[in-house]
């Protein structure tokens, strides 16, 4: 089982801690009362074995790229403040669908029917100070 992201503290925990828990991970693109379309991040290692996490530029979204994701009966939404220069969560609260909005950059926890559509149990929108 993978991680689940309630269990982080969040104690001087780095974001990828969030990250590697997620099932997908990406910006949205369009939304609507039951999901909404994800454009998915991609990770590639640099030259010096560093992660990084690569998206499209919005506008610049590819459809045949795009990951169709559906609110399962009773998901849930959680909104996770982090602090850009320290890579720590400030903050952490529940929130409703309404929050989900164009290039909101999210998590989303759940299960996949096949690569471009999931089910999603858990969606964490990560906000950025």
């Amino acid at each position: 089982a993978k991680p689940q992201v309630e269990d982080e503290t969040g104690d001087g925990q780095s974001d990828s801690k969030f990250y590697a828990g997620a099932d997908l991970s990406g910006s949205v693109v369009e939304f609507s009362d039951s999901g909404f379309e994800l454009s998915p991040a991609k990770v590639t290692k640099d030259e010096a074995g560093g992660e990084i996490m690569e998206q499209a530029a919005p506008g610049a979204e590819k459809e045949e790229d795009l990951v169709t994701i559906t609110y399962a009966d009773g998901v849930t939404f959680q909104i996770i403040t982090m602090d850009s220069s320290s890579l720590k969560e400030i903050s952490r609260e529940d929130t409703e669908k309404a929050s989900v909005k164009k290039q909101s950059s999210v998590l989303v926890f759940g299960s996949c029917q096949d690569t471009y559509h999931w089910t999603a149990e858990k969606i964490i929108i990560m906000r950025w100070k």
